[in-house]
């Protein structure tokens, strides 16, 4: 979810259900049709359960379906943490959590040579983008730079710590409209880096800190964010 966006919720869906909703029929050109959803004929219907969503910004809309998934489904756009499991030539081969791998390259990178490269090592991490491709083939990774952590190719740095929390859990972390971790940052420093495919990476000097991160995150399977921000700011 991209800063500045705002969601609102549009109720419950089940598969086959047709999507009716005003903007769909005088703003189809500044439509996106996102994850959950299907287009046939110029109808949209849903294709598996959950919260049907929208999401608008500049007056662009994307509709979704927000529902609770075991295995990652790429999508074009979403950010995620990977897993680098191999080297091949030029290539790096990377696991999301999804049923497939995706591949990276030393060649994409600006101003690469072999004096600069900076070789990432089996078990590294490393946080993209996944970006649409032709011919219906799996979405491309492409790294990303993250202030103050990592820069271009280089890894997440080792000193922090990935687990993992279910694929809803990581879209409330991400949603900007949740504060919980602002709530979290007055009390303690830290960097958490979220990916859509429920990997979350933390790091905080203290270990004590880390560890009361983890079970504030992991509480958002039982309570909702508006009510696990009243006991931080109670507690």
């Amino acid at each position: 979810m991209i800063q500045g966006q705002q969601v609102e919720e549009l109720g419950i869906v089940l598969p086959g259900d047709k999507i009716e909703h005003p903007d769909l029929e005088s703003n189809w050109d500044s439509i996106c049709v996102g994850p959950g959803l299907s287009c046939k004929n110029g109808a949209v219907n849903a294709t598996r359960a959950g919260r049907l969503k929208m999401s608008s910004k500049n007056k662009k809309y994307i509709f979704y379906v927000d529902s609770h998934c075991k295995r990652y489904i790429p999508q074009a756009g979403e950010f995620v943490i990977g897993v680098i499991t191999r080297r091949l030539g030029y290539n790096y081969l990377i696991d999301i959590g999804a049923s497939g791998f995706v591949t990276i390259t030393d060649l994409i990178f600006e101003n690469y040579s072999k004096k600069n490269i900076q070789h990432l090592y089996l078990g590294d991490l490393i946080y993209g983008q996944l970006f649409a491709t032709k011919n219906y083939r799996e979405p491309e990774f492409v790294p990303l730079d993250i202030p103050k952590v990592s820069v271009g190719i280089a890894p997440l740095p080792r000193d922090g710590i990935m687990f993992h929390v279910p694929l809803h859990v990581a879209r409330l972390l991400i949603d900007p409209s949740i504060t919980l971790l602002e709530t979290i940052g007055k009390k303690t420093d830290f960097t958490l880096v979220v990916g859509y495919n429920g990997r979350v990476w933390l790091h905080s000097e203290d270990m004590n800190d880390v560890v009361t991160i983890m079970n504030n995150v992991m509480m958002l399977e039982i309570f909702s964010p508006q009510e696990l921000r009243k006991k931080l700011s109670c507690s």
